[in-house]
């Protein structure tokens, strides 16, 4: 079915929809802002997100405000901030973690950065007999990520709400006074604050006043789907589009939704194999013809090996000799825009006049630093292939189709099953675009983290107040991470010793975390299955060359065979597989990062006694252990996100 402009014209609006007052989100650059939005959307609620500093009289219809959380802090000069014009208002206004700060700091309060971080899931205690929390329980589970905290209430305002740090010390979780009302914690994101969305019902509903739009109630729907496709076709218009898909959920729908909207003489599909996938190539291109899909593969391999990128006058590459994971994505992403007009060439076409279409979804924009609010506020956690300046060079250009850039994961798998697609497509775990691009951890001689004595002597003795059964060891490579809406890059830390998964746990997630209690120095906490001494491991000289992605395509394959016996890829939402640039001798280490998580956005690692056996993560180490020979110790990931992001790179 291709869809005419007369279909386009029928498409119904949101603005025409729209009868309820609106609801204001002040975007303080919250990795979470675009979240805040959805969950408004899931409530039956119109909004807009606009910066931080909007004038009140650009807002004078606004049925409540919402400020978000953001990366700054408070006390910090030029911190994002409402004008102060904007605390006159008398309507309902609710700030969320950084939100709850700057309602401070505008009322006389005093905010302070802690000694420990807050990364994580806590209970906090509320007054249920305030509206905000009249429909939830007293107390409740919440996602904290920020290292300032309220110190002292404004004094028109009242504790609401509460919760105690692992020093014994209680903190303000939740503050109010007349129609100003603040959270330190996420409600937003479901994941982690099951209860969230009856908060904001509480907030909009009981205390604002404003009734649900029913319409917007009703989610996805075939109407929906319909509205999706008018508007790439109306992008699209008589332009030839060329669509690049990996096998994996969001290109898939993406493209099968391009399939429904654009004239098939003028959609191309393509397959790229880039040298850096799974060992499964032949299987995708088979599972995506079953889907529709009249797909043709190109070897892209030495394309790829040799991309280059020239960055501020200096060109970086080729790309299987560069060690900085920023430079590797934005060489892939370069690459994969040269490749789309190569292929325009070759089908007689003029690249600059030829579209995109790609499967980009809410998390690579947001993570990238492309949040809704458009402000420049909003920190990049990490650049995705996706969002390359070559992309947004595109967008400019009126080239660029991405379907699905507002929806998260979740949602891209409900459509699937709308359009009924296979579960096997449908529930497909999650492959990076460049591939094992970013999970081949790249180091020489002269890039490896030199690891600091007294930093790790303060790890090794933090570790030891839990237990004297764990050697801990930081690691001479970095990893990515998030917290307090701002990007980390720093080590992590492995420990071995004999297995105490809740001990295990508490140093890795939450506020008693080696991460909370060494903020912006460790990220991340693995733990040894194998048997070889943490304290032997040395580094050794790793790059994208064909042996190390020979031994990541084993011990990736070796993980997913031991999934789907174990059937567990339902269970798990993604599984990265990582190669670590040290082992014993000249060998190098394998990281199993299984991780559950709906949105992406945030997610909590699959901890043995808690989410499945310990026999089936000691038994994956083994399979890797006992086959792979250049392989000479294997660890579980143990971390949650935040602090750490779901990709190493």
């Amino acid at each position: 079915m291709v869809f005419s402009p007369e279909l386009i014209e029928q498409a119904p609006t949101r603005e025409a929809m729209m009868e309820q007052p609106p609801i204001y989100v002040l975007d303080g650059g919250a990795q979470y802002v675009d979240m805040i939005q959805k969950a408004l959307t899931r409530l039956g609620y119109h909004s807009h997100i606009v910066p931080i500093d909007t004038p009140p009289e650009d807002m004078a219809d606004a049925g409540a405000f919402i400020i978000s959380g953001g990366p700054a802090s408070t006390h910090a000069e030029g911190a994002p901030m409402p004008t102060p014009r904007f605390w006159e208002t008398t309507t309902p206004t609710l700030g969320v973690c950084y939100g709850q700060q700057a309602m401070a700091t505008a009322f006389g309060g005093v905010v302070e950065t802690g000694k420990v971080r807050q990364d994580g899931s806590a209970k906090t205690t509320v007054d249920t007999t305030h509206p905000l929390f009249g429909r939830v329980k007293p107390t409740i589970d919440t996602l904290f990520t920020h290292g300032d905290f309220v110190t002292k209430v404004p004094e028109e305002f009242t504790v609401i709400g509460s919760h105690e740090l692992d020093n014994g010390q209680t903190v303000v979780s939740s503050m109010a006074h007349d129609n100003f009302m603040s959270v330190q914690f996420h409600p937003e994101v479901f994941d982690e604050t099951p209860m969230g969305y009856e908060i904001l019902q509480g907030f909009l509903r009981d205390i604002a006043d404003i009734e649900p739009d029913q319409d917007l109630l009703q989610g996805f729907s075939e109407q929906e789907l319909d509205s999706m496709c008018a508007e790439i076709a109306e992008q699209a218009g008589d332009r030839h589009v060329i669509a690049f898909t990996s096998g994996g959920i969001d290109s898939t729908v993406a493209t099968l939704l391009a399939v429904r909207a654009i004239d098939p003489s003028k959609l191309h599909i393509y397959y790229f194999d880039n040298g850096f996938m799974r060992d499964e190539d032949d299987d995708v291109i088979t599972m995506l013809q079953q889907a529709g899909l009249d797909v043709t593969k190109i070897d892209a391999t030495e394309a790829f090996e040799q991309a280059t990128v020239e960055i501020d006058g200096v060109v970086h590459g080729p790309l299987v000799d560069v060690m900085d994971p920023k430079i590797k994505r934005k060489i892939v992403g370069n690459k994969f825009v040269e490749l789309k007009d190569e292929v325009a060439a070759s089908l007689g076409l003029d690249g600059t006049e030829v579209m995109l279409l790609q499967g980009t979804n809410a998390a690579d924009r947001i993570e990238s630093g492309n949040s809704l609010g458009g402000g420049h506020e909003t920190e990049q956690i990490k650049e995705h292939h996706n969002q390359v300046q070559a992309v947004k060079d595109l967008e400019a250009a009126g080239l660029l189709i991405e379907p699905l850039n507002k929806l998260y994961k979740n949602e891209i798998r409900h459509i699937a099953e709308l359009m009924g697609l296979p579960e096997e497509i449908a529930w497909r775990q999650p492959f990076p675009g460049p591939g094992n691009v970013i999970r081949i951890i790249c180091g020489t001689e002269t890039s490896f983290e030199p690891v600091k004595p007294k930093r790790q002597a303060k790890i090794q003795a933090y570790v030891d107040m839990h237990t004297s059964n764990f050697t801990a060891r930081l690691l001479p490579t970095k990893s990515v991470g998030v917290g307090g809406d701002a990007r980390t890059y720093v080590q992590p830390v492995a420990l071995q010793g004999q297995p105490n998964w809740e001990v295990l746990r508490q140093l890795a997630q939450g506020e008693t975390s080696i991460p909370s209690h060494f903020p912006n120095k460790v990220n991340r906490v693995i733990y040894a299955l194998g048997p070889t001494p943490i304290e032997w491991l040395t580094p050794t000289n790793t790059t994208l060359g064909r042996e190390e992605r020979a031994l990541l395509r084993q011990a990736d394959a070796i993980m997913f065979n031991h999934m789907r016996e174990a059937g567990m890829m339902r269970d798990i939402s993604q599984c990265p597989v990582v190669l670590l640039p040290f082992g014993y001798g000249d060998t190098r280490s394998i990281v199993l990062r299984p991780f559950v998580t709906s949105t992406y956005m945030t997610g909590r690692a699959l901890t043995p006694n808690v989410d499945v056996a310990p026999s089936f993560v000691w038994d994956a180490a083994d399979k890797i252990l006992r086959n792979i020979p250049g392989i000479s110790q294997v660890f579980l990931e143990l971390t949650n996100k935040p602090p750490a992001t779901t990709e190493w790179e």
